[in-house]
């Protein structure tokens, strides 16, 4: 099967679409977070278009066959030079769609098996890339920014840094989530399961100052009126996307997962255990959080070079 690469991503076929946004409601409906969803249908997207431009064939994505499904990952594979953990990522994708079909009893069978996802060597090196120092700097740049968004993005950061939340989790915040007598937060995670968040004195003072000092009807209008506590002047909520390019006008080093990375290493080092830390980012399983306790890529780097 010859492959060539694709050019852009544009999906024209309305059976697809709809089959796609299908698919999307379909994982909200099953408690699916609104990122985890838009991530597999991106993939799905990726695919039908890969069918469209490369091989010519108008998929509707009624159904996967399995000529393709190999075809597409050699394209991944040798077009692309897609690296394991990517291929096995658009992988689950097609395969979370593919059980998707079946329950829908639109197919009949799995076309993607437990021998097409690439063997990868489990990695232990600590995934945070980012210094104390980096934070700082980080936090202090918005902090002393004159946007009158300033105290808004300066909380969203602290917030992150040092309480470990993933960033759907602090934007769907609302007023009600917050026990400020207790210091405490109630946040849904991963799969909707529900988890009690500490705050520090520190987190409830910049959460606090961004409440009473500006988050006003002259900056923000009628959104104030929102349960939810991050809101803009367009929306009463404020979206990922948002936030990710609030990053970049500051740095292309940080974003808001390496800041819940930095927060578990921070807090190892600051003398919380595994299981208080897994409660407090969430982590299903203690072996997600064992990985902050080995050193990180550079600091392996360091000692090889002392060889």
């Amino acid at each position: 099967m010859r492959t060539k690469k694709t050019k852009t991503a544009i999906l024209r076929n309305e059976t697809a679409i709809n089959n796609i946004q299908s698919f999307r409601k379909d994982l909200l409906d099953n408690a699916y977070s609104e990122n985890t969803a838009k991530g597999y249908c991106n993939d799905i997207k990726l695919y039908a278009c890969w069918c469209e431009n490369v091989e010519n064939d108008n998929q509707t994505l009624d159904f996967l066959t399995r000529e393709y499904i190999v075809g597409y990952k050699d394209y991944l594979k040798r077009d692309m030079r897609a690296d394991a953990k990517t291929i096995n990522h658009k992988l689950s994708s097609l395969r979370k769609y593919n059980e998707f079909l079946l329950d829908k009893q639109k197919t009949s069978s799995l076309v993607i098996i437990k021998k097409d996802m690439c063997k990868i060597q489990t990695e232990f090196a600590n995934p945070t890339t980012i210094t104390d120092k980096d934070v700082e700097e980080f936090i202090t740049d918005i902090k002393n920014n004159k946007k009158y968004t300033s105290l808004r993005d300066y909380a969203i950061v602290f917030l992150l840094a040092y309480t470990g939340l993933r960033i759907s989790e602090c934007l769907s915040i609302q007023f009600d989530d917050i026990d400020w007598k207790h210091k405490e937060l109630t946040v849904a995670g991963k799969g909707n399961k529900q988890r009690t968040v500490y705050l520090s004195d520190k987190v409830c003072k910049v959460l606090n100052d961004y409440l009473k000092h500006n988050r006003t009807k002259e900056n923000y209008g009628d959104n104030i009126n929102s349960d939810y506590i991050f809101i803009s002047n367009r929306s009463n909520k404020l979206t990922t996307s948002r936030i990710n390019q609030i990053f970049d006008e500051y740095n292309d080093k940080i974003h808001p997962h390496s800041l819940r990375h930095y927060f578990c290493t921070h807090a190892l080092e600051s003398d919380m255990n595994l299981h208080e830390i897994a409660n407090q980012a969430g982590h299903s399983s203690i072996q997600t959080t064992m990985r902050y306790t080995n050193p990180t890529k550079e600091a392996m780097r360091s000692k090889m070079n002392r060889l």
